[in-house]
Formats: C-alpha cells, sequence, structure tokens
C-alpha cells in the first residue's frame, strides 16, 4: 500500500511541477526540463524511501532495491509518456 502512494505521489508531483512551470513560463513548461527536473528531485525522494527502509525498517538493500525501482521507475516513465504524448 505504501509503494502504491509513493506513486500517486511521484505521478501528482510532476503534474505539480508541470503545471506550475507552465504558468509561470510556457515556453519552458512545453519543453521536457520540468520532467527532467521530476525525475531528478524524484529519484532522491525515492532514494529517501529506500535508506529508511534498510535503516528503520530492517530490511536489507537487496529486498529495498526492486521496490525503489518501482517507486523511481513507474512515476518517471508516466511523465515521460505523458508528456512525450503532449508534445
Amino acid at each position: 500500500m505504501r509503494s502504491l502512494l509513493f506513486i500517486v505521489a511521484g505521478t501528482g508531483l510532476w503534474l505539480m511541477i508541470h503545471t506550475l512551470v507552465k504558468v509561470i513560463d510556457p515556453q519552458v513548461g512545453n519543453g521536457w526540463i520540468p520532467t527532467v527536473a521530476f525525475a531528478i528531485i524524484w529519484f532522491f525522494i525515492a532514494g529517501w524511501n529506500m535508506w529508511v527502509g534498510v535503516t528503520q525498517a530492517g530490511y536489507t538493500v537487496m529486498e529495498e532495491l526492486p521496490i525503489f525501482l518501482l517507486i523511481y521507475i513507474v512515476p518517471v516513465a508516466i511523465a515521460g509518456l505523458i508528456k512525450a504524448k503532449l508534445h
């Protein structure tokens, strides 16, 4: 359930970043900069989630790695696919 919440939150974060940048500067908002910025920010958030799982929940890095990849790749892929369709 927590992983699903992270995936939904990641997708929502991309939508917020994309919308905010489009409002501030429509020319930049139409490019890939907001999506790339989101991917970088989301990498660190997903990494933080993995760190919490390893240091506080007692999982090993190898147990957390598939969850990290899922939490990171799914929202970034959704953002990339939507951006490709809009572009």
